[in-house]
């Protein structure tokens, strides 16, 4: 094998212009964690929500969850 074919192996060619566009390279995408829980077949476990304490600030009620 040649330097050219080695060197051509190792770094194939690349269009630097839609790289730079975004066309052909994607890249790092975000995966939420609905997605990732839905691809792997797994639903999170049901949290419940106790009621903490009732506040009453500015004559406007708030309830603080635990």
């Amino acid at each position: 094998m040649t330097d050219e074919e080695l060197f051509k192996k190792k770094f194939p060619l690349l269009d630097v212009v839609a790289l730079i566009r975004g066309e052909s390279w994607k890249g790092h995408e975000i995966m939420y964690e609905q997605e990732l829980n839905f691809d792997a077949g797994t639903i999170p476990e049901r949290r419940t929500q106790e009621i903490k304490c009732v506040e009453w600030i500015d004559g406007k009620k708030y309830v603080v969850y635990k």
